[in-house]
């Protein structure tokens, strides 16, 4: 989920895609969980500013359409634990095959409440999630709805409890399911499996379930996620897609750390666990822009067999505490561009512009009245509510209480005064040379001022845009032209 939440920020800033829309699906047990939360607001706000911004065509900011997320969540309350589903009185399971999981299974298994997810537990997922995946009409519906020339990503954790359960029994269904609609064998697919990049701490968090909570004879939680066997899981799960996967996927990128993992707070799931942002899930993100982006056919032996997938190993192993976008241009341009759209929109448009009402203003009709909006639809609410999330998704990136290698690309402690458009930025510097800056000025909000007037003369707008989707517009292009011309 909090992949999904870096895939919106990067698609924000403008990070390229060659499909034109992302269909998110979301498939957990834990409903209430706080980053799943956060990811779906962010997701609502990034729509309702997307539906504006898409009337000008070629506007660099906000240039992908989110699909609204097709959320198959069936909430673990409802099925209690994992007796109740292989339990004698269950339906939907052969007798025979229920006796044999009664046999493998721990009563701690069984008894296990399946409120907050499999906490860890894969073993406990394989069955629940397998039951889900034959019973659930909605996610049935939705696989089969996916078109024959549709890209399937599937993002999942390695070493967790659902992710790791249910990425390859998906995979499986994808592949070899022989109901009509539901094989998706010749879609193009890729996967992100993400490997430990965060420990919890050793003792967990009481959540309200008292079950959940209670701890044995030794005073330890009897249900809790260790950390010590995230390695392990890892291991094991890694045998298992290089024996029995391989083929069936076109591309596979594994990523995590080995070296500087973080450390949350140990809370199974529901509304608390929410954890601050990371650069593996922003790289995480950037693995979905980089197989969209790709030219993949599908390759099959003499045999008529498929060819083994194409690995991408994203695994940080440096000694490196502080890591920035550094030669990778697209990404440093990307955030750069969101950064300075939010200095500009937060910042020089209330503070300044729109005080002078200046010409270029008045061209494009955008009046104090735009900016001021009220209501949850509204453009204005919505972009500063998604520019806020990008400032708090920045500040978590480089949350050293809880990172051990953080990310930067700007300097958030800057006060708003001494935000010039172009200062801050890590790995990118304005040019001292020229008519733009001159030795040891700076860009005050005049010089973006003329560079948004001069995309407005430059550029023509079209018939059915309005306010919000001119200004963001020409705002991009001055901003790009910055980038571009004026930055190195």
């Amino acid at each position: 989920m909090r992949v999904l939440h870096s895939l919106t920020m990067l698609l924000a800033a403008g990070i390229k895609m060659k499909s034109e829309k992302i269909i998110p699906v979301i498939i957990d047990t834990d409903e209430n969980n706080g980053n799943t939360i956060t990811t779906l607001e962010t997701i609502k706000h990034y729509r309702v500013v997307y539906d504006r911004v898409k009337k000008e065509k070629g506007t660099s900011v906000f240039a992908t359409e989110i699909d609204d997320p097709k959320i198959i969540t069936i909430s673990g309350t409802k099925f209690g634990n994992l007796k109740s589903i292989v339990g004698e009185s269950a339906v939907g399971i052969d007798l025979e095959l229920k006796t044999v999981l009664r046999t493998i299974y721990s009563e701690g298994n069984l008894d296990m409440p399946l409120t907050y997810g499999f906490i860890g537990h894969p073993n406990v997922g394989s069955v629940v999630l397998s039951y889900l995946f034959q019973k659930n009409e909605l996610f049935r519906n939705t696989v089969k709805g996916i078109g024959k020339d549709d890209k399937i990503f599937l993002i999942s954790s390695i070493f967790g409890g659902t992710g790791a359960a249910g990425f390859p029994l998906l995979l499986n269904i994808l592949n070899f399911s022989e109901e009509t609609g539901l094989n998706k064998r010749n879609n193009i697919k890729g996967a992100l499996s993400l490997v430990p990049y965060y420990q919890v701490s050793d003792q967990s968090n009481n959540i309200g379930n008292t079950v959940l909570d209670s701890e044995d004879n030794n005073g330890k939680k009897k249900y809790s996620v260790d950390s010590a066997l995230f390695d392990s899981k890892t291991f094991a799960a890694q045998l298992y897609y290089d024996n029995y996967i391989d083929g069936d996927i076109d591309a596979m990128y594994y990523v995590g750390d080995e070296k500087a993992k973080s450390i949350y707070p140990n809370y199974m799931g529901g509304e608390n666990q929410n954890n601050p942002a990371h650069v593996v899930e922003l790289l995480g993100a950037l693995s979905i822009s980089h197989f969209d982006n790709q030219k993949i056919e599908k390759e099959t032996s003499k045999d008529g067999s498929t060819k083994d997938a194409k690995y991408s190993d994203m695994i940080l192993r440096s000694d490196s505490s502080t890591l920035t976008a550094g030669a990778n241009g697209e990404l440093r341009n990307a955030l750069i561009r969101l950064w300075m759209f939010r200095r500009f929109f937060m910042n020089y448009l209330p503070n300044i512009y729109l005080g002078n009402n200046p010409p270029v203003l008045q061209q494009i009709n955008y009046s104090e009245n735009d900016y001021t909006e009220s209501g949850k639809e509204t453009f204005s609410v919505n972009m500063k509510a998604i520019l806020e999330s990008c400032k708090k998704w920045a500040e978590d990136l480089e949350n050293k209480q809880f990172h051990n290698r953080i990310f930067e690309f700007t300097d958030i402690k800057l006060n708003p005064g001494d935000e010039f458009i172009h200062t801050g930025f890590k790995d990118y510097k304005p040019k001292q040379t020229g008519s733009f800056l001159g030795i040891g000025k700076k860009m005050m909000p005049s010089h973006l001022l003329k560079s948004l007037n001069e995309m407005t003369l430059k550029n023509n707008v079209t018939s059915n845009s309005d306010v919000h989707s001119r200004l963001t517009h020409f705002a991009a292009l001055a901003i790009d032209d910055i980038i571009n011309n004026k930055m190195h």
